[in-house]
């Protein structure tokens, strides 16, 4: 077949892939209204879970508010597609279009709650951990020598089948022989590879030496036990 290029007066047909998407120019006008759908997100895997579902068309400034069930939702995949003011979208389908993310859906947005409990020996500081929700998944923990946190050590614990512990344990090497004072903060996470929540504030908590000295204590209790006073 022979392919001649020339020009041509009147109505021509274009010949193209059946499997391309259909050609859209580049936008050059504001959006006049955006149309915006949702689909879960497994967080396990990161793929796409149940239907695609529209939340309506709104206004380009619009505020929208996702509503959160606990135990139920999902982190969410969200498209905008954008109308002109004569109804030409701004690509050719809803996979394609320009404006996607993905929303994290966070439970635990409030700052836990860290208190020592019993006293701190030369090696190791107990806290108990409260005022997180069942919905947490992880839990990181900075330690560092000054209250504003540079330099921080970080851990991060995912939960296990019981779910969080109440007890976090700080530990530092036995040839240590001066006390030693420590910052903490503590937040959780209901996504397994989400943001955190709010950090509980930088608290101080300090090492025994060697002779059991110096260290601090607490009264609080990560084993649940209520006291009731005779």
């Amino acid at each position: 077949m022979d392919l001649v290029v020339e020009d041509s007066d009147g109505e021509n047909i274009v010949a193209r892939e059946m499997g391309e998407s259909d050609w859209m120019p580049e936008a050059t006008v504001d959006a006049h209204e955006v149309e915006v759908f949702v689909q879960e997100v497994d967080a396990a895997t990161g793929g796409l879970v149940g239907a695609l579902r529209p939340l309506g068309r709104f206004a380009p400034t619009a505020r929208i508010v996702f509503q959160n069930t606990p135990y139920e939702d999902h982190n969410l995949r969200v498209i905008v597609r954008a109308y002109a003011a004569d109804g030409t979208p701004d690509s050719p389908s809803l996979r394609e279009a320009a404006t996607q993310m993905t929303v994290l859906v966070q439970r635990e947005t409030a700052a836990p709650t860290v208190t020592q409990a019993g006293e701190a020996s030369q090696t190791e500081i107990t806290l108990e951990v409260g005022g997180y929700s069942q919905f947490a998944l992880r839990r990181k923990v900075r330690v560092a020598d000054n209250a504003d946190m540079t330099g921080a050590a970080e851990t991060i614990t995912a939960a296990a089948g019981a779910g969080l512990s109440r007890v976090v344990v700080v530990n530092r090497a036995d040839t240590e022989t001066e006390a030693q004072t420590i910052y903490v903060r503590v937040s959780h996470s209901s996504s397994t590879d989400g943001p955190f929540g709010a950090e509980s504030d930088a608290q101080a908590f300090t090492f025994a030496d060697d002779a059991g000295a110096g260290g601090s204590s607490g009264g609080g209790d990560p084993f649940g036990r209520e006291q009731i006073p005779l």
